[in-house]
């Protein structure tokens, strides 16, 4: 389910590629100090193969943040606050765009990641994202995309997605990034209905961010 919506993303292989250089650091890195070494090496390789600025997250600079998220489906909470989140920032620039992507990870197996793509680096606060089913873009505002996911011993949980509505980015800086959702949806089935979508809300803050960027430096984005 949510494979097929990350399908449907105009997103660069270089970007997915360092997406999942996150998901290693956030699981890995802040277990295991062997690994202090490995940003340094892969930010010299990607760039030596790119040409582009790279900069990933630093095994301290964990320790420091705050995560908090919630989310909520048909006012049912399916996500709340006590979810030990690590998470990530992740700017991705091509000539054409920008994308920001929020990605929260949990030890338990639980994961949110929220994307604003197809937009550019002198954007405004607050910034307006919006869902559609099948992640066009809507003119004048950047594309949103929402997944929270939970892998147990029986596998992945199908869990709702937004289809209509916006996800506005807050705050982006370096003491805080922060973004909120209003929207409805539902399962994949559920994609071409209307009538069976729910309301979600979902909030994200996270202080004393982690950023990591491929393209552009991080400071040239805050705001």
């Amino acid at each position: 389910m949510s494979i097929n919506i990350i399908s449907r993303m105009k997103t660069k292989r270089i970007y997915s590629a360092v997406v999942i250089v996150f998901f290693i650091s956030s699981c890995q890195f802040v277990k295991n100090k062997t690994q202090e070494g490995v940003n340094s090496t892969l930010e010299s390789v990607i760039e030596s193969q790119t040409g582009q600025d790279i900069d990933l997250a630093e095994l301290d600079s964990y320790q420091d943040q705050k995560v908090e998220a919630n989310f909520e489906y048909d006012g049912k909470e399916l996500l709340n606050e006590n979810v030990n989140f690590s998470g990530s920032i992740l700017i991705s620039k091509s000539p054409e765009e920008l994308n920001i992507s929020f990605q929260l990870v949990d030890e338990s197996g639980i994961s949110l990641m929220g994307v604003f793509s197809n937009f550019t680096e002198d954007f405004k606060l607050p910034l307006v994202g919006k869902f559609s089913p099948s992640n066009t873009p809507t003119e004048g505002f950047a594309t949103a995309t929402l997944i929270l996911t939970k892998v147990s011993e029986t596998g992945m949980e199908e869990l709702p997605m937004p289809f209509e509505g916006s996800m506005t980015m807050l705050s982006i800086n370096e003491k805080e990034a922060e973004f909120e959702v209003n929207a409805r949806g539902g399962t994949s089935q559920n994609t071409n209905d209307p009538t069976l979508w729910k309301n979600i809300k979902c909030k994200v803050k996270i202080s004393n961010p982690i950023y990591q960027s491929i393209g552009i430096k991080k400071e040239q984005i805050f705001k």
